[in-house]
């Protein structure tokens, strides 16, 4: 009886890993955010005024993709958890059915 539930349980380890459907992760994307041109010496006030302005796009450019990237691992992290969390509720499932099986047999 003993092979026969070594057997079953072979077999049904086997065919969940079998059909584990494989996850890509691509690389995350690089930003796209232009760094403005430092100030020479001794610049106009429209030189100033035109470097602030560039100073201030390239911060919120590179603030946006860094939230994009946050909220992009958040997401792995979320979907990581989900996995382990259902890994976690099959091999409850199997041990449960298994000790029945077990305790069974032995009566």
């Amino acid at each position: 009886m003993n092979i026969r539930l070594i057997a079953a349980t072979a077999l049904a380890l086997s065919a969940t890993v079998a059909h584990a459907d494989p996850v890509t992760i691509n690389p995350p994307p690089k930003h796209e955010c232009k760094q403005p041109t430092p100030l020479g010496m001794e610049p106009s006030n429209a030189q100033i005024k035109s470097y602030n302005k560039a100073f201030d796009a390239y911060k919120a450019c590179m603030e946006t993709y860094i939230k994009d990237r946050q909220a992009a691992a958040n997401k792995i992290g979320d979907l990581y958890k989900a996995e382990v969390e259902a890994g976690n509720a099959a091999i409850k499932e199997f041990n449960d059915w298994a000790n029945t099986v077990k305790s069974d047999k032995d009566k």
